[in-house]
C-alpha cells in the first residue's frame, strides 16, 4: 500500500477577495497552512492552472502563522481575476499540494441613481449599497450587477449612495437632490 502524506494540513486564504491597490482596504492576502512535519514549502499563485507568481519558498516547521502577500510579482501587480493560491510541501514522504481560490479586484463599483419616480439605482457589480435618504441611513446588499428599486416610503428629497464591493473597493458617492413638489 501507499504511505499517506500528512505533511500538509488545512490551507486557507483571507480575504476571499482582495484589492492590492494601496487604498488601505483589503490590500493584502494572507495564506495560512498547517505543517505536520518539516518541509520545503512553496506558495504558487496560479490562474487557470498557469503559474503567475511564487511569493514564498522556504524550509519550515512548524508553519509560520500566515504568509502575507501584497499582490506583487516580478512584472508588477497581478491583474484582476480569479486565482488559486497553491501551497506545495516537499517532505520525507514526498510532495503534497493544495490550492485555494481567491479573487483580485482593484476596480471600484460604479453606481447611478436613475431618473424618474421612486428610487432606482444601477450598479456595475455585486455590492453593499449604503444610502443616506433625507438624513436616514439604509443599507442594501445586491448580489448581481443591474438596476434595483429601493423601497422607500418618504419623499427621498436628498439621496446619497455609495457602493462597496467584496474586495473593499468603494464607488464615488452619488447625490440626488429634488426640489419642492
Amino acid at each position: 500500500g501507499r504511505a499517506l502524506n500528512r505533511t500538509l494540513g488545512l490551507v486557507s486564504v483571507a480575504p476571499a477577495a482582495f484589492s492590492p491597490n494601496g487604498d488601505g482596504r483589503r490590500d493584502t492576502l494572507t495564506v495560512r497552512y498547517a505543517l505536520n512535519a518539516p518541509a520545503l514549502v512553496r506558495i504558487r499563485i496560479e490562474r487557470e492552472g498557469h503559474w503567475v507568481a511564487s511569493p514564498l519558498v522556504g524550509n519550515f516547521v512548524p508553519a509560520p502563522p500566515g504568509f502575507v502577500w501584497n499582490g506583487m510579482r516580478l512584472s508588477g501587480r497581478v491583474r484582476d481575476g480569479t486565482y488559486d493560491a497553491v501551497v506545495e510541501a516537499t517532505g520525507a514522504t514526498g510532495v503534497i499540494s493544495y490550492g485555494v481560490p481567491f479573487v483580485s479586484d482593484t476596480v471600484a463599483p460604479r453606481v447611478r441613481i436613475l431618473p424618474g419616480k421612486g428610487l432606482r439605482v444601477q450598479v456595475s457589480e455585486p455590492s453593499l449599497l449604503t444610502f443616506v435618504i433625507d438624513g436616514r441611513p439604509l443599507r442594501r446588499g445586491v448580489k448581481t450587477a443591474g438596476t434595483f428599486r429601493i423601497p422607500w416610503s418618504g419623499r427621498a428629497a436628498k439621496v446619497r449612495v455609495v457602493a462597496w464591493d467584496a474586495a473593499g473597493n468603494v464607488s464615488s458617492p452619488v447625490v440626488r437632490v429634488r426640489g419642492g413638489d
